[in-house]
């Protein structure tokens, strides 16, 4: 396990790697504040250090190697210092090459300065146990087991096309400041993130509509199997919030190869020993929207009322499903309108609830008092030991 922060610096040129890499990798990256520092340690003038970056090999090899010429002289605002490109020379612009670390995956969070980078350590260890022999501590009790946050009632609208914002509704269930974010900028559609449920530290992860509408890309997928062999091999118990459409559909996301990464995925979640609660707070469709809970294994399921499951939504399920009824029609528009009219009157979540083996549908505002409920069963059984399986890189 090696958990710390790396500066190399190459004097003359850019900062360029800033990490920590091993099976267990959380690395921080250390921004602006500590240019004067770097400054005085290795001799770099205020221009080099104005950016720091991680890459496998420097510009400067590029250029000379691939032909590559990349402008990384940019300010803190993203503005060019660079005389030269004023006048019209030809850079490959390292903005247009997304050469932020985070956004990459290869750093998991960006720090201020050097205190907020060892604050965030001391925190990322907090959640964890001395070692894998033995299952997290309980941390202090200071939050109402029974509170209840009366803005989750109607935190998710009505209106399925419509977006919300998935942090602030996490955070009012978790213990108050607990919640503590990994890999914000990379697989936007996942929020992953360590959190304290009546003191038992947990594994959270909840889809973002803001991103794809919470629909499974190629990274995202890379970022939930990689946090969820965290969790087991740390023995946390898993807390999800789903509201996942399916895997990202399209040219781009077939080129990504999300299917395969999403079975990567899947595979991690079912290869799973600690206990799981899964709430389905909005959508459940498709491979990934079933990809949401470990069956096999200590598992809570439930929804709520906003929750909508099934192989396809009606939204685009009925063009699919009845196709060649709306061909046929002498009106398309009019039988497809039809068509859902009748489905929407069927639609009951009582019923698929009980075909879909939900538990229960459940007040959002009594989510806490069950998640306080599921962390203290889940304790006894987290298990303790290596993990049957090697964390996936």
């Amino acid at each position: 396990m090696n958990i710390g922060v790396v500066v190399d610096a190459d004097a003359g040129r850019n900062l360029r790697y800033v990490g920590a890499f091993s099976e267990l990798n959380y690395t921080v990256e250390l921004n602006y504040s500590l240019r004067k520092r770097l400054i005085n340690l290795i001799g770099m003038n205020e221009e080099m250090a104005d950016f720091i970056s991680l890459w496998i090999m420097s510009p400067a090899f590029l250029e000379s190697d691939q032909g590559q010429r990349v402008d990384t002289r940019l300010t803190q605002s993203g503005i060019h210092r660079d005389p030269r490109r004023a006048a019209g020379s030809q850079f490959v612009d390292a903005a247009a090459i997304d050469r932020r670390p985070q956004v990459a995956g290869a750093v998991d969070n960006e720090a201020s300065d050097e205190d907020d980078a060892l604050e965030q350590l001391k925190r990322f260890l907090s959640y964890l146990p001395s070692s894998i022999d033995e299952a997290p501590p309980r941390g202090p009790r200071t939050d109402d087991p029974a509170r209840r946050e009366e803005q989750l009632f109607d935190a998710i609208p009505r209106d399925p096309r419509k977006v919300y914002r998935i942090r602030p509704i996490v955070e009012k269930i978790v213990d108050q400041g607990s919640f503590f974010e990994m890999g914000k900028l990379y697989g936007r559609s996942v929020v992953t993130a360590f959190a304290r449920v009546d003191g038992w530290p947990v594994a959270v992860m909840a889809s973002d509509p803001m991103f794809y509408g919470g629909g499974w890309t190629a990274d995202a997928c890379q970022k939930v199997a990689r946090f969820v062999d965290l969790a087991e091999t740390f023995h946390l118990p898993v807390i999800y919030f789903c509201d996942c459409p399916g895997f990202l559909i399209g040219l781009e996301a077939e080129k990504s190869g999300v299917i395969r990464q999403g079975v990567r995925a899947m595979s991690a979640m079912f290869q799973t020993t600690v206990p799981w609660c899964s709430f389905i707070i909005r959508n459940a469709f498709g491979v990934a929207g079933a990809a949401h809970q470990n069956g096999a294994r200590l598992n809570w399921r439930y929804a709520w009322p906003s929750g909508r499951w099934g192989s396809l939504p009606l939204e685009g399920g009925i063009e699919a499903a009845y196709s060649a009824d709306i061909a046929g029609a002498a009106d398309p528009k009019a039988k497809m309108a039809e068509i859902g009219d009748r489905l929407n009157k069927l639609r009951s979540p009582f019923r698929s609830a009980e075909t879909f083996w939900i538990e229960e549908i459940v007040d959002p505002r009594d989510t806490r008092k069950i998640l306080c409920e599921f962390v203290e069963l889940a304790a006894p059984v987290r298990g303790s030991g290596p993990s049957r399986h090697w964390m996936r890189p």
